[in-house]
């Protein structure tokens, strides 16, 4: 997954995958991705990534995916009390 291939075979496989997958990957290629599961252009993105930043999707019942968590490294950060302390 280089930061600008086609995303269309990864959509393709991931629609197929049976089990759960984690995809670690680079802009904006991973924004595409994203973009184009969600059933919108691809070039349109829907979340604004940032390095170490994590989307959760799920699957529905009928094969679409929903953003189902999202979480940003500002929130994954100790407070700096905490980190004096260490």
């Amino acid at each position: 997954m280089a930061p600008n291939d086609d995303v269309s075979a990864m959509r393709i496989s991931l629609h197929s995958e049976a089990e759960d997958v984690m995809l670690v990957g680079h802009l904006p290629y991973l924004s595409r991705l994203l973009s184009s599961l969600l059933l919108v252009d691809e070039n349109r993105p829907l979340v604004e990534f940032r390095m170490g930043g994590v989307v959760c999707l799920g699957r529905t019942e009928n094969a679409q995916f929903s953003i189902l968590w999202a979480l940003t490294p500002d929130l994954l950060e100790a407070p700096s009390d905490l980190r004096q302390a260490a």
